[in-house]
């Protein structure tokens, strides 16, 4: 019986590993990747500071905004970085024109 078990299982492996190489897609993907296309637009973010001041309407405002925009993700990064200390509302995304 512990034979029969044996004799099963290696038909099981040996069917399953003769397998694979025939349904594995080949290197390299399906098809040849071009460059992507290029999509004209600019990268943003949002950012709050602490900024107590009154507003047009005599409200008291403890926090200003400052939006940035930049033509690279490394540019928004880059001015992101020099402000210190801000909270990020939203981080560098890219936005189409």
């Amino acid at each position: 019986m512990k034979f029969l078990l044996s004799t099963i299982a290696m038909t099981v492996l040996i069917a399953a590993a003769s397998a694979a190489p025939a349904s594995a897609a080949r290197i390299g993907g399906l098809q040849p990747v071009g460059p992507t296309p290029y999509l004209p637009g600019e990268w943003r973010a949002r950012v709050r500071y602490v900024d107590p001041h009154h507003g047009p309407n005599g409200q008291y405002y403890t926090f200003s905004y400052l939006d940035i925009s930049a033509q690279t993700q490394q540019g928004c990064e880059n001015q992101l970085s020099s402000l210190g200390s801000v909270s990020v509302i939203d981080y560098c995304h890219f936005v189409p024109y």
